[in-house]
Formats: C-alpha cells, sequence, structure tokens
C-alpha cells in the first residue's frame, strides 16, 4: 500500500486517557490531550451541584428529626416541671387544708385558703385552684379562687380516685369542653395536677391546680442551641466530603471515557482493517493471482519445440513482456513455471500475513512458557524478513495462576504484534520473572526489541489501539504497564500485576486458560 492509499482515520476522542502504537515500536501511553480537560469542569459542577442538594435534604431531613425530638423533650420537660411547682403549693398548702371538714359549706374558712393560695396565684406559678369532695363518681367543687365555680358537679372517672387515693398524682392536659372554657381562653398552655388527701371528717377530697407550661419556648431554646450546631456541623462534613465526591466523580468519569473511547476505537480499528485487507487484496494478491493465471494460460498454449534437427530456434520473449509469447520451448515454459511459482510463493506469505494479523492463534492450554514460546513463533515469524531472534525466558520459580498467565499472554500478544508491525528488530526477549525479594506476589512480564524504537513525546495515530486496550486490561485487574523507548535505541515494555493466590501443591505448572483455535498455516 502506498503512502496515498491509506485509509482515512477516525478523529480520535478528546476523552481518552491514553495514545497507543506510535509508529517505529511499541506504543507509548501519554496524558489525555488539553482538548479532553474542559471536559471535567460539567462534571464537577454537576458533582457539587448533586453534593450540595443530597446535603440539604439531609441536613432538612435531620433538623426536622430535631424539631421533632425537642418538641417531644419539651413537653416531657413541661410535664415534669408541672409536677415539681405543683407539689410544691401541695407541700405548703394541703396540710392546713386537710384541718378542714368540707363535707358543709359553712364549715370551713374560705377566706384562709383563699390567703394561703394568693401567693402563688399572683407569682403565676398556678393560673387556677379548685377543691372537690368526691361522693362515688360525682366530684363537687367546695372551693376555687373564682366562687362562681363553687357548687358545680362534675363525673370523676373511678380510676383515677383510686389512684389519688393511694396517694398518687394525675397530670393531664386541659379538656376543652364547656367546663374549662375559662382555663381554655387564658393564652398560653396549662397543665391539670391532681392531689389526693382526706379532709377533717375522712371524707375524699381531690385538690385541682392549674400549672401554666411553656412547651414551645422550651423547644424553641433547645432549636436555638442544638440546631445551628447541627448545621454547622452537616455543613462542615459537607465541605469535608466534597473533595471525595469530586475525586469519585472525576474517576467514574474517566472510566466511562475511557470505555466509550475503547469502543469507538474498537469499531474504528475493526473498519480500518478490513479496509486495509480488502486494500491488500485488491492491490496485490487478486492482481498476482491474476497474473499467474494469465501466465499459466499462456505457457498452456505456448507452441511445442521443434525437432532436433531444426535450426536453432530464435531468441525467445520475455515471459513477462509486451506482446511476447509465453517462451519457446521448454525453457520459455520453465521460465513462465518459475515466474508464476515464485508469484505464488509471494502471495502465500503474503495471506500467511494477513491472517496472523486477523487472528494470532491462542496458545492451548499449557503452561505459560510453551505457550509465549507459541506465541513468538507464530507472531514474529510469519511474513517477517529477516526474521528476528526471538528468546523467551520464564524464571524459576515464576508461580502464577491461571487468569494471571492468560492475561499475561493477552499483554504479550499485542506487545509481539507491535514489534512486528513496526519495530524491524533483529532481536527481541521475552522474559516473565519474580522480583526477588517479593512479599507481595507480583510477577514482571519484560518485552525487549531493538527496533527502530519512537519518540513517547508524540502521540500515536488514532486508529492504533493497542496499547489501550493492554492498559484498559491491566487496570481492570490491578497491574501496570510502562512503556521506554527512543528513536533508534528500542523499546521495553514492563508489565507488573498480581501472580495471584499461591498453588496449594503439585508440581504442576499454572496453565494459561485460553479456548483452543485452529493455527494459520
Amino acid at each position: 500500500m502506498t503512502a496515498t492509499e491509506h485509509p482515512p482515520t477516525p478523529t480520535p476522542p478528546t476523552a481518552g486517557d491514553y495514545t497507543a502504537d506510535a509508529a517505529g515500536g511499541v506504543a507509548a501511553m501519554t496524558p489525555p490531550s488539553s482538548r479532553g480537560r474542559p471536559r471535567e469542569h460539567p462534571v464537577v459542577r454537576r458533582v457539587v451541584l448533586r453534593h450540595v442538594v443530597v446535603a440539604a435534604a439531609m441536613s432538612v431531613f435531620l433538623s426536622a428529626l430535631v424539631v421533632a425530638g425537642l418538641w417531644r423533650f419539651a413537653q416531657d420537660q413541661s410535664r415534669e416541671n408541672a409536677e415539681q411547682v405543683a407539689a410544691q403549693v401541695a407541700a405548703t398548702v394541703l396540710g392546713p387544708m386537710a384541718r378542714h371538714d368540707y363535707s358543709r359549706p359553712d364549715s370551713f374558712d374560705r377566706s384562709d385558703l383563699r390567703d394561703r393560695m394568693t401567693p402563688f396565684l399572683s407569682a403565676g406559678m398556678v393560673d387556677r385552684v379548685k377543691l372537690f369532695t368526691v361522693r362515688g363518681d360525682h366530684a363537687t367543687i367546695v372551693f376555687s379562687d373564682d366562687p362562681q365555680l363553687e357548687g358545680r358537679t362534675g363525673y370523676r372517672a373511678p380510676g383515677m380516685t383510686d389512684r389519688l387515693q393511694a396517694g398518687g398524682v394525675v397530670v393531664k392536659q386541659v379538656p376543652r369542653d364547656a367546663a374549662h372554657q375559662y382555663e381554655t381562653s387564658l393564652p398560653g398552655n396549662r397543665l391539670e395536677v391532681f392531689f389526693g388527701f382526706l379532709d377533717a371528717a375522712g371524707s375524699p377530697t381531690h385538690l385541682e391546680l392549674y400549672i401554666p407550661v411553656r412547651p414551645a419556648g422550651i423547644a424553641r431554646q433547645a432549636t436555638g442551641v442544638l440546631l445551628p450546631v447541627l448545621l454547622a456541623g452537616a455543613v462542615l462534613l459537607t465541605a469535608a466530603m466534597m473533595p471525595l465526591s469530586i475525586a469519585m466523580a472525576r474517576r467514574v468519569e474517566r472510566d466511562r471515557a475511557e470505555t466509550r473511547a475503547a469502543r469507538r476505537y474498537g469499531l474504528a480499528a475493526a473498519q480500518l482493517t478490513r479496509e486495509r485487507l480488502a486494500r491488500r487484496l485488491h492491490d496485490h494478491v487478486i492482481p498476482s493471482l491474476a497474473a499467474a493465471g494469465l501466465l499459466l494460460d499462456r505457457a498452456r498454449i505456448a507452441p511445442s519445440p521443434p525437432p532436433a534437427t531444426a535450426g536453432p530456434a530464435p531468441p525467445a520473449a520475455s515471459a513477462t513482456g509486451a506482446g511476447g509469447t509465453a517462451g519457446a520451448g521448454g525453457a520459455g515454459s520453465d521460465l513462465v513455471l518459475a515466474h508464476v511459482q515464485g508469484l505464488l510463493a509471494h502471495e502465500t506469505q503474503e495471506l500467511r500475513a494477513m491472517l496472523t494479523e486477523l487472528l494470532t492463534s491462542a496458545p492451548p492450554d499449557t503452561d505459560i512458557r510453551a505457550a509465549l514460546h507459541q506465541l513468538a513463533a507464530e507472531i514474529l515469524t510469519t511474513g517477517l524478513e529477516p526474521e528476528p531472534i526471538v528468546t523467551v525466558i520464564v524464571e524459576d520459580p515464576c508461580e502464577v495462576d491461571s487468569q494471571t498467565a492468560s492475561i499475561l499472554c493477552q499483554v504479550a500478544t499485542e506487545l509481539l504484534r507491535n514489534i512486528a508491525r513496526h519495530a524491524s528488530a533483529r532481536t527481541v526477549q521475552v522474559r516473565v520473572s519474580t522480583p526477588p525479594g517479593d512479599q507481595a506476589r507480583t510477577v514482571e512480564l519484560l518485552v525487549t526489541d531493538d527496533g527502530a524504537g519512537f519518540d513517547p513525546a508524540v502521540a500515536a495515530p488514532p486508529d492504533h489501539i493497542g496499547l489501550r486496550l493492554v492498559h484498559r486490561l491491566l487496570t481492570d485487574h490491578d497491574g501496570r504497564l510502562t512503556v521506554t523507548s527512543a528513536p533508534g535505541a528500542g523499546t521495553t515494555a514492563t508489565v507488573t500485576m498480581s501472580a495471584g493466590p499461591p498453588r496449594s501443591g503439585g508440581g504442576h505448572r499454572p496453565r494459561a486458560s485460553w479456548p483452543r483455535r485452529g493455527r494459520p498455516r
């Protein structure tokens, strides 16, 4: 194929991280171009926005939980405060109240009771006082700070009476009914606290105190203290997690970009390979085979040689000359056949090279040393003139599991193909070893050639994806690829990856798990 016959190459994607297969040797890995970097800004903005939205939603949710918890705490605290205040009042007034007989309205001094309750009413500790006498399930108000309420009768639940007679305390919300219109019309909130005792006649008597409470104020006060601390912690946590979120988003975006780029490059490379093979068949193989067929036809219809007694035959035209015959006599036919044989041998070699490019036979189920020997023999000795001297060294001990052996063979296949296509090397060495003193069980594959080399700073053509796919394969298996080269100084590719778990026993070598396929012949 001439320089003007190269098929058009697709425009490389801008999101790639590596280039591959630079001309003249094994391809170098280079950073992504500056054209791909601006794409990070939308990713960062999107991640920051998403992070802030999620953090805000979580802050609102946590704030709602905190407010609900504080409101419950405020209610419990209000109930506890009301019990404490009521206990203080009861400790002061229950003793004097128990010295009176409340069975008859004129048998006790109301002014004395009112004087005892006035300090608590004036201080706002108590909003209302009611004193009940209990007869069965009914209770009658015999004293109140509001005289208009005295004499009213209401139902008293037996369970409540039993609890108060046993010395307990009952705390309730003020019911919203006609009997409590005054209490419910007052601003704020209050609780009913009931105490039970026996009057001077031994009759059960109940003291009811209306204690003002401020659950909303307690909740606001606690919220003002805790909520800013919570929101500040949420802001600090959001800021601390932001770099991690951005780094993870960039990594995910980079992986997606690599996957998309590898897929696009793979499709483009397949198309370019088909076009290149079609051009080689059209420009070289098919014309050569057609010319061989024409030469064979001319040799077949060439006139028989004259008798031996005849004079010398006239000089024969060139077997391939324009307008000449295929040759006169056996000598001419031999020349034609020799030329045809040369054409067929050359095209057979060309077809072998094309088959090797299309499909290198995978090593059978054998150890890694034999697999690398087979790969080197197939890739570097088919269609290359002259054939390079290949050395395969697998140092002992070199124990790798079957998956690692398979990956090393795949990587070696691509590296050897690059050498066959570009390097024009005289010697090639493939070495597999385990670094001395290695406690992490790593294996190292070293592929070295003395070919043309290349400048790693120069980006590779966009249709070369070998090293990109190798890098992706190694990245997926926690491996690393390092390529060093210089123009005229050859190329060295170093692959380092985990050797896999140690073998449990047995003396056989690990085998490469490759599917069986036919070899090109």
